[in-house]
């Protein structure tokens, strides 16, 4: 059975586009899934906008993220690996807005009245983290078992980037109405 037609055939919470061309009008998917001898015959400039999966031998993992994979998973595929992957892809992608703040994101940039900035992969996640949370309040645990589940109990790692995802926000912001993150004594963060 090819890949595309056992993709086909499994019932996902979420389309999924096998690529073979890629022509320049291409429309971007929420996620492409291709495999990493693919990714290979794509030009760079073209795979740094279409957000993708790659797929094959874990010897062939450096390549893959060498060519601009988002993240990678063996072939052949076990089930519930590619759905958390891509759920997890599908949440790292989706765009978020503070409407309250004029502040948005789309990819790894942020948008703001006084401006753009780019985000790295882990500030964009504890950026979600903190939107989708109820109450836009989340523990700190949460956050590093999302980000870095290795980090050590009392590693500072979290609150670095947060204090530099603050300077950030304070950078694009609106200085009478700044999007910011509070920080609960002994619980987390929160947007205030």
């Amino acid at each position: 059975m090819s890949d595309q037609n056992w993709l086909q055939s499994r019932q996902f919470p979420f389309s999924v586009q096998c690529t073979i061309n890629i022509p320049e009008t291409y429309h971007i998917p929420s996620i492409a899934l291709i495999s990493t001898n693919r990714a290979e015959t794509f030009k760079f400039n073209l795979v740094n906008h279409i957000p993708f999966l790659c797929y094959g031998e874990a010897s062939t993992i450096g390549h893959a993220f060498l060519f601009g994979a988002k993240d990678f998973i063996r072939y052949p595929f076990d089930e519930d690996e590619l759905k958390a992957r891509i759920s997890r892809l599908l949440f790292v992608n989706r765009e978020i807005e503070f409407p309250e703040y004029a502040v948005s994101l789309h990819g790894n940039t942020l948008y703001g009245p006084a401006g753009a900035i780019e985000l790295n992969d882990d500030e964009v996640c504890i950026l979600k983290i903190l939107e989708v949370s109820e109450n836009h309040r989340i523990h700190k645990r949460i956050i590093k078992e999302h980000i870095h589940p290795e980090l050590q109990p009392n590693s500072r790692s979290i609150d670095m980037m947060i204090s530099r995802l603050r300077h950030k926000l304070k950078v694009i912001s609106d200085q009478n109405k700044p999007l910011q993150i509070k920080t609960i004594y002994g619980f987390g963060y929160q947007i205030d």
